[in-house]
């Protein structure tokens, strides 16, 4: 199972560097490579201006990572105990949604959503 959840950035809520207008970042488990490559491409070219930053690793130390204070925007994780994690530390700034798949439809759709909210 996969969870995607936006988290906050270096614990002062005011989100990653895309609050900033500048990259988008989003840190996924390493086995999600290809595919968020191919979807932050895609999102790219469909949000002129809009550039995507992707940090791969495993779900465990992305984590220890958001903990610490690393700036991220968006956070696909493979495992929901380390969701569960940052929303015990109070790192979360947005929904979390638990997918047992995640398609290229699906994360645009999510992408935009959070852009048209002013979230990213």
């Amino acid at each position: 199972m996969l969870a995607l959840l936006g988290v906050p950035a270096c614990g002062d809520g005011a989100g990653g560097a895309a609050a900033d207008g500048e990259a988008l970042l989003v840190s996924a488990a390493a086995s999600l490579r290809d595919v968020l490559a191919e979807i932050a491409r895609d999102f790219e070219s469909d949000a002129p201006g809009t550039r995507v930053q992707l940090n791969f690793g495993a779900s465990g130390l992305l984590v220890q990572q958001i903990l610490r204070g690393a700036p991220v925007d968006l956070l696909v994780a493979a495992s929901p105990r380390e969701i569960e994690r940052l929303e015990r530390a109070g790192r979360t700034a947005g929904p979390v949604f638990d997918v047992a798949s995640i398609t290229k439809q699906f994360v645009a759709a999510l992408l935009n959503m959070l852009a048209q909210e002013g979230r990213l």
